[in-house]
């Protein structure tokens, strides 16, 4: 047996083996995390080009992500342009050529010249887009940009170090409300799944890393089995925390704990963020500001509403529904169908004036600027329906006093619907704190607990929790639940 074909035999065996497995592919991370450097980023680049589409952009995975990846811009462009576009890794230009007719201008920069020479002389561009030779780990940023794209570059900075520092550069290149749109590589599964995979930010896990970022909330996301691709929208003010505050939230108790803190902090803030002028920003930016018109998570949405709505109605219509929180008036389309009087009630001055020309409404639909925490619900109602709106307060008293209202406002035998997003961050959704405090999908819960109140039809789609609840009637003594 010569000395290479045994090498390859001890190799298998540590493969087969857990604990030695996951040392095996441990070393093989750190050695690649202390051998990490530009120049050697440049010698596998170079040796890539000398083959042509290196990347695979013209097979059909290559073409299944860049269509993938140029819908999940085009959603939220909602036919509007990005005025400046950095396609950072932009290889042979064939994702710039994709996204080029919804961007006002395009710098397309990679590592290596050849990538950037095919670029020029793939198709006859426009003056506004333009390509250059550009390194992530040294050059500046020639930005700010309102949109960043890195497709296919992380997967090569092995040094976490380092990706926190890049991390930092991108959300810097970015104008506040500006979109960063990472893809990568997906690891070895081992390397993955493995305690070190996250630590040293591998495959998914570096995805997960720009996601931690509390100036980045993640748009959408889409995991394939070779790549994962996530939308980040940048918030209007950088809040980049410290080495420290991130290493807490890494042990356990301690991690509970911070993120208790942010949540009592955010019940402190609640006036501020359930404010009208706050309610009415997020529709000020542009309309469709939650996608309805686009995602097809809304969609799904607003049809399995309107299955628990249809269950309940029986064929017939609800004589008199009340909807809060119409935004833009995309349900309200549906419930004018199924309501013979609709109240549409709604916060922002803008969504509402949006809501108000959507169509040419019945007589029977009407609108009202009203304040759910503050203004009295007006009369009493066969079906209120309230969706996407008490995640916005954060108060236990709140939902107490809003609780008390709904249930008072309905008559015997109306039903109420709920939709409440669950909490994306698992610290919070799955936190023994998180029921007390009434987050994510405790808020349904919440409301269903009410004694008057019994559970029709519950349902998860996605990160949604949809709730169907009816008044109990009072029976014979005129007493109403238990």
């Amino acid at each position: 047996m010569n000395k290479s074909s045994a090498g390859d035999i001890l190799k298998r065996k540590l493969r087969d083996a857990g604990f030695l497995r996951s040392s095996y592919y441990l070393l093989i991370e750190l050695r690649r995390t202390l051998s990490d450097n530009a120049s050697r980023d440049r010698r596998l680049v170079d040796l890539s080009y000398e083959h042509p589409d290196p990347w695979g952009d013209s097979t059909e995975v290559g073409r299944e992500y860049l269509t993938r990846a140029s819908k999940m811009l085009e959603a939220v462009a909602g036919g509007a342009m990005f005025r400046d576009a950095f396609d950072i890794g932009c290889a042979e230009g064939a994702f710039a050529e994709l996204i080029a007719p919804h961007c006002g201008s395009i710098l397309g920069g990679d590592l290596s010249p050849d990538a950037i020479s095919r670029a020029k002389n793939r198709t006859t561009w426009p003056a506004s887009v333009r390509f250059a030779t550009w390194d992530l780990r040294n050059d500046p940023m020639p930005g700010p940009f309102d949109l960043i794209v890195v497709s296919g570059v992380l997967e090569y900075i092995h040094n976490p170090l380092k990706m926190r520092e890049l991390r930092a550069k991108l959300v810097a290149g970015l104008i506040p409300g500006g979109y960063l749109q990472i893809g990568t590589t997906r690891a070895n599964p081992v390397v993955e799944k493995s305690w070190f995979g996250r630590w040293l930010k591998r495959g998914k896990w570096i995805n997960g890393f720009f996601a931690e970022h509390p100036s980045l909330k993640v748009v959408s996301t889409h995991t394939a089995p070779t790549y994962e691709l996530t939308l980040f929208r940048k918030a209007a003010e950088d809040r980049e925390r410290p080495f420290l505050w991130n290493a807490l939230r890494r042990i356990a108790f301690l991690r509970s704990a911070v993120y208790l803190a942010i949540e009592l902090l955010r019940s402190l803030r609640e006036p501020g963020t359930t404010s009208k002028n706050y309610v009415d920003s997020e529709f000020k930016d542009g309309p469709d500001p939650f996608h309805y018109e686009t995602s097809a998570t809304n969609h799904a949405r607003f049809l399995r509403q309107r299955s628990m709505l249809d269950s309940a109605r029986k064929g017939l219509e609800f004589q008199n529904a009340l909807e809060i929180g119409c935004a833009e008036g995309h349900f309200t389309e549906i419930l004018s169908e199924l309501s013979r009087s609709l109240l549409v009630l709604e916060l922002s001055p803008t969504a509402l004036a949006r809501a108000r020309t959507r169509r040419a409404w019945g007589a029977g639909v009407s609108f009202r600027e009203w304040d759910l925490k503050n203004d009295a619900i007006p009369g009493k109602y066969e079906l209120i329906v309230v969706t996407g709106v008490l995640e916005y307060f954060q108060r236990r008293s709140t939902f107490r006093k809003i609780r008390s209202s709904l249930v008072s406002a309905l008559e015997p035998g109306g039903y109420l619907l709920l939709e409440s997003a669950v909490s994306q961050n698992p610290n919070v959704a799955n936190a023994w704190w998180s029921k007390y405090l009434i987050r994510g999908k405790w808020i349904n819960d919440y409301f269903a607990r009410h004694k008057e109140l019994e559970l029709i039809e519950n349902a998860v789609l996605d990160i949604f929790v949809i709730t169907l609840l009816r008044k109990r009637r009072p029976d014979a003594t005129g007493i109403v639940g238990s």
